[in-house]
């Protein structure tokens, strides 16, 4: 029996809109998984900048949540906090590691990291913003970041939530140069700079997060778990 003329002109617009979809799924999922890979990187250079890039993007999914980002958003603000210091592979390990303060030289190099890393995700073409992020996450509302001295709405709001995301998992984490300093003593910096530094609606979604957690260990591992569950598509991760 012949098939229904009527029916294939119907069948092959919507086949040929599927097979865009997937096309597009997978040109999706393969710059997803250059973003891993430069993430990637890092962790093959410097397991700690590893890990705090992780905490940092699961941190930021969870203020971008209460902030009321969208799921296409929060894949965005993850992804690019995940790399947001990938700059730091052109930086020597010996200055990085140094337990010491730096000299103002060392203070350069080290601040070029965020130029560098968006120079390095600039070519690949994503449909978010994530060479911003990473360009602008050390920017300050009152203009005294870098590298462009950005103020206030100059600044993007994925950019601000990591800015916060970086200070806050910076102090509750060892250094170096010193001990891992806590929470309330590095929720406690963030307020004094809230508004002027950092945007204030940002620090109160971490107050929010942060309110029931006395420990740095079961906070990193409530986050984790959100990340899953709001980011499971581009987190690739067990």
């Amino acid at each position: 029996m012949n098939a229904n003329p009527d029916t294939d002109l119907t069948s092959q617009p919507r086949r040929r809109a599927d097979e865009l979809e997937e096309a597009l799924g997978n040109c999706r999922f393969a710059l997803i998984q250059t973003v891993h890979a430069m993430s990637a990187v890092a962790a093959r250079r410097d397991q700690f900048t590893a890990r705090h890039q992780l905490r940092v993007a699961e941190l930021s999914v969870a203020m971008g949540r209460r902030l009321g980002f969208d799921s296409e958003r929060l894949e965005g603000l993850y992804l690019g906090a995940l790399v947001h210091d990938i700059g730091k592979v052109a930086i020597p390990w010996e200055i990085l590691a140094k337990p010491s303060e730096f000299t103002a030289a060392e203070r350069s190099l080290v601040e070029s990291h965020a130029q560098i890393g968006a120079d390095i995700l600039a070519p690949v073409i994503l449909p978010w913003p994530i060479h911003l992020i990473v360009v602008q996450h050390h920017e300050r509302l009152d203009g005294s970041g870098y590298p462009a001295r950005l103020r206030g709405e100059a600044i993007l709001p994925e950019a601000r939530i990591v800015a916060v995301a970086d200070v806050f998992q910076s102090m509750c984490d060892d250094r170096p140069y010193r001990r891992a300093l806590g929470i309330d003593p590095a929720l406690a910096e963030l307020e004094r700079g809230a508004g002027v530094t950092f945007d204030a609606d940002v620090v109160r979604a971490l107050q929010a997060i942060t309110a029931a957690e006395r420990s740095v260990e079961s906070l990193w591992g409530a986050l984790a778990i959100d990340a899953h569950d709001a980011v499971g598509r581009v987190r690739l991760r067990a």
